[in-house]
């Protein structure tokens, strides 16, 4: 009996890292065979400063001189840095093996969860399959990181929250042990991602609120257990702001609220190229991305919601399932709804001409139900993305498929073999074709990796390690953010909405009288030198953020000639006999420039 018990949780075991292994291949994180592109070089920029540096002082090769604190994914980052300092992987290998480890965890908490509604081993193991597997999560993994990272956790919060809530009985040092627990998880969470975050605490309160509607007579316990959410989510959230500045982040419009609300139609017909079955019935639709509110942001072409899971939503109202799960669940799909929606809502939420981001600006807005959250609660005002919470729809939803498969297995003969053909079913209506994503993964790979080759044998052949840098133009600078640590020099550049704001507020006068210069450029570099703010100043040959979620490189022929023409304008007034030409930067050593190649009538401070 012993020794099945022990082969049954080996098997378990061996199942949990294959279904995981299929995941990473669903999310580009393979080990060593497949990269997300843009994002893994942004996290891996971090994570290579990180390992040259240590791990107690933000990266200093980032956004020079203060260093770039990780506002995005810094459990991500720190991961990879403890996995390049015990194993000496690469950046990008250590971004692929953490994405790996990642879908491990993930999947371990979606089967413990499930578990923990009474659900059979196999049919728990297949249910996380089902939730990772979905377009909506891939997608984000591969376009945002640590944002799509964080969705995937969601199931795992739960079964730990649930667990903590359940574990009031035995020594006082268990209960301090749990609330331990639950504040390392929300500290995990805050420094993932911030919607991720602010979604566990939603569906914690969503839980409490369903507990204390069929728990009664238990409303202390109730107390503490909101109270001790309330501890461990301010506890996580003081810590993400003691380490990444505060800075004066506008509020956005409420037409970018609406640009990028859920896409309501895609919500019952999926679009092509995101479910293998209806792609197979040829009953997807084809959406172009200049036409849809919210486009190419995992929005129309992954809202879809399983036809199977709208039928166990109505079927779920004649059954006999675990209460308190069922109204969580639903409060979950409302809620969640009702959050991806957003503040307001174009008067036509479908198709609109030409521009979306203008055509959004000019429809008539249709103020919702959640705008008052949205402009009193602190925080909500930055979360543009609405349609992201229906990462909180999907949880309800498969919530509640868990439920019906626990409630099939128990009660008929062959209920545990129609549940798992209802997974299937399931699986193949919301996930991607993993053919073309292993394609697609290996393809990102090889271009990243060849990416950081080139622009680093590039920055070594001019620019000594241990230089300052800056490159023009300013921007959201994913490339040399990715390479700077790599080629061992300090730069001012780096990528990030958080983390332009925060260097454009504390980066040197000098340094910004540079990127403003204009005819005066020599002058301003000749003082920022002069007074050891800079060694060297580089212009690009290629756009430094287009194809984020998916590089083309090398660049072409005619990027290349489009971003000389620009570094020309930018350097007209600088010698030629200064300016040594790379493969894909233009260098100038500051150092080289004396008094008498300065302008009069220019400031020099």
């Amino acid at each position: 009996m012993h020794y099945r018990s022990n082969l049954r949780s080996v098997l378990v075991v061996v199942l949990i890292a294959l279904c995981a292994l299929y995941v990473s291949l669903l999310w580009n994180t393979v080990p060593y065979y497949q990269s997300s592109g843009g994002i893994a070089l942004w996290h891996s920029g971090f994570a290579e400063s990180l390992a040259r540096s240590g791990p107690f002082a933000y990266p200093p090769h980032l956004a020079f001189p203060q260093g770039a604190p990780i506002a995005l994914g810094a459990s991500l980052s720190y991961l990879q840095y403890i996995l390049m300092a015990l194993f000496g992987m690469g950046g990008l290998d250590s971004y692929s093996v953490a994405g790996f480890l990642f879908a491990v965890a993930a999947v371990t908490g979606c089967y413990f969860f499930a578990r923990g509604l009474g659900v059979s081993r196999p049919l728990s193991i297949a249910l996380a399959v089902l939730f990772l597997s979905q377009a909506f999560f891939s997608l984000h993994v591969i376009g945002y990181g640590a944002v799509g990272f964080g969705f995937g956790f969601l199931p795992a919060f739960c079964a730990v929250f649930r667990y903590v809530c359940n574990n009031h009985e035995g020594a006082r040092s268990t209960i301090i042990l749990n609330g331990v627990l639950l504040t390392f998880t929300m500290i995990f969470f805050a420094f993932l991602d911030g919607y991720s975050f602010v979604m566990a605490v939603a569906i914690g309160v969503a839980l409490l609120v369903s507990q204390s509607l069929f728990e009664r007579g238990t409303w202390r316990i109730h107390l503490w257990n909101l109270a001790l959410l309330t501890f461990a989510s301010g506890i996580a959230f003081l810590l993400y702001n003691a380490y990444v500045p505060a800075v004066g982040l506008p509020g956005y419009p409420l037409n970018i609220f609406a640009f990028l609300s859920v896409h309501i139609p895609s919500l019952f017909r999926p679009t092509a190229g995101y479910s293998i079955l209806y792609d197979f019935l040829d009953l997807s639709k084809v959406r172009l991305a200049t036409e849809y509110v919210g486009a190419g942001l995992g929005n129309h072409e992954s809202a879809f919601l399983s036809i199977t899971a709208l039928i166990i939503l109505v079927a779920s109202f004649f059954i006999r399932i675990a209460k308190v799960w069922r109204i969580a669940a639903l409060l979950l799909i409302v809620g969640g709804g009702l959050m991806a929606i957003g503040p307001v809502l174009p008067e036509s939420n479908g198709e609109f001409q030409g521009s979306k981001l203008v055509s959004a600006e000019r429809a008539p807005l249709i103020t919702m139900p959640t705008y008052p959250l949205y402009t009193s609660v602190p925080g909500l005002d930055q979360m543009r993305a609405t349609y992201r919470w229906l990462a909180v729809v999907k949880l309800g939803f498969w919530i509640l498929v868990c439920l019906f498969c626990g409630y099939l297995a128990s009660r008929f003969r062959h209920g545990q073999a129609i549940a798992f053909a209802m997974i299937v079913l399931m699986t193949l209506e919301t996930s991607r074709p993993p053919l073309g994503q292993w394609l697609a993964g290996k393809k990102q790979y090889d271009m990243a990796n060849s990416l950081q080759r080139d622009l680093t044998a590039d920055i070594e052949t001019f620019v000594p390690p241990g230089s300052k840098l800056l490159v023009l133009p300013i921007t959201n600078d994913f490339v040399v953010h990715a390479v700077a640590a790599k080629a061992g020099v300090y730069t001012y550049n780096v990528a990030g909405d958080k983390n332009l704001l925060i260097a454009a507020s504390e980066r040197p006068a000098e340094i910004t009288g540079i990127s403003e210069a204009g005819a005066c450029l020599l002058n301003q570099l000749f003082v920022a030198a002069e007074r050891g703010q800079i060694d060297f100043l580089a212009f690009r040959m290629f756009d430094s953020h287009r194809g984020l979620r998916g590089w083309i490189w090398p660049p072409s022929k005619a990027e290349i000639e489009e971003n000389a023409s620009v570094a020309l304008q930018l350097s007209k007034d600088v010698p030629p006999a200064l300016v040594s030409k790379g493969k894909f930067f233009w260098f100038v050593d500051a150092h080289k420039v004396d008094r008498s190649m300065t302008k009069s009538g220019c400031p020099q401070s």
